[in-house]
C-alpha cells in the first residue's frame, strides 16, 4: 500500500536522485495500491530514467502538506513516468524541497519593539520551507523577522525565524538560513507557484546544456 492519500493527485512534485540531483518536476498524475504515476506538467517533459533506478519524490500540496518518498522507476517516457516500491522517507532535509537560486532584492523588519525600519536583503536561495538572505546587518539567531518581497509584480511579506548563520565575510556582508512561519492567512500558493517556475527553468536550461 503507497504510504500518501490519493488526495494528493494533482500535486506538485519533484524526482531526484538518491543524492537529490535534480531529475524533473511534474504532476502526481495517480496514486495506485502498489504505485505512482508523474505526469509532465505545463508541457516541461519528464526526463528518460532507466527501469529500476532508485528516485527520491518529493511532494507539495498547499492542503496537506509536503511529503517525501522513494521508489523505484518501472515505466519511464517523456510524459508519463511510473514509480513503485514506494517508501515514505524521513522529512528532516525538508528545506531541500524545491530549493532554487535566485537573487531577488528583498528588505526585513526585524521584530523588535523599538525598531520598525526595513532593512535591505538579498535573497540568495529559497524553498518551500525557508530561504537564504544576505545583509549588511548582524541578527541574532532564533530572532522573528517579517521579509518583504515582489514576486512576478505581486508585493508579498511572510514572517520567518532566524535559524543559523551560514557565512560572514570580510565586508560584513552575512547570510543566515531563516524558515518561514506560516500562517492560515499568507499567501502561500504565489510563493510555490514562484518556485515552481523558477525550478523549471532552471532544469530546462541544464538540460540545454547538456545537449
Amino acid at each position: 500500500m503507497v504510504p500518501i492519500s490519493f488526495e494528493y493527485e494533482s500535486s506538485i512534485c519533484e524526482i531526484k536522485t538518491m543524492e537529490n540531483s535534480l531529475l524533473a518536476v511534474g504532476m502526481i498524475k495517480e496514486i495506485g495500491e502498489d504505485y505512482i504515476k508523474i505526469s509532465e506538467k505545463n508541457n516541461n517533459s519528464l526526463q528518460l530514467i532507466k527501469c529500476g533506478t532508485k528516485v527520491k519524490i518529493n511532494i507539495i500540496s498547499s492542503k496537506y502538506g509536503f511529503r517525501a518518498l522513494s521508489g523505484e522507476v518501472f515505466t519511464s517516457t517523456r510524459k508519463e513516468m511510473k514509480v513503485v516500491n514506494i517508501l515514505e522517507l524521513a522529512d528532516h532535509d525538508r528545506r531541500n524541497f524545491f530549493r532554487v537560486d535566485v537573487d531577488l532584492d528583498a528588505s526585513i523588519i526585524l521584530d523588535e519593539s523599538n525598531f520598525s525600519e526595513k532593512i535591505p536583503v538579498t535573497i540568495k536561495d529559497m524553498s518551500l520551507c525557508g530561504l537564504r538572505l544576505e545583509v549588511k546587518y548582524d541578527i541574532a539567531i532564533g530572532s522573528t523577522i517579517m521579509v518583504e518581497l515582489v514576486l512576478k509584480g505581486k508585493a508579498l511579506c511572510y514572517p520567518c525565524r532566524i535559524i543559523r548563520l551560514i557565512n560572514r565575510d570580510d565586508g560584513n556582508l552575512s547570510q543566515y538560513g531563516c524558515e518561514f512561519l506560516f500562517n492560515k492567512y499568507d499567501d502561500r500558493d504565489s510563493l510555490w507557484s514562484y518556485l515552481f517556475k523558477k525550478q523549471s527553468e532552471q532544469l530546462r536550461k541544464k538540460r540545454q546544456v547538456k545537449i
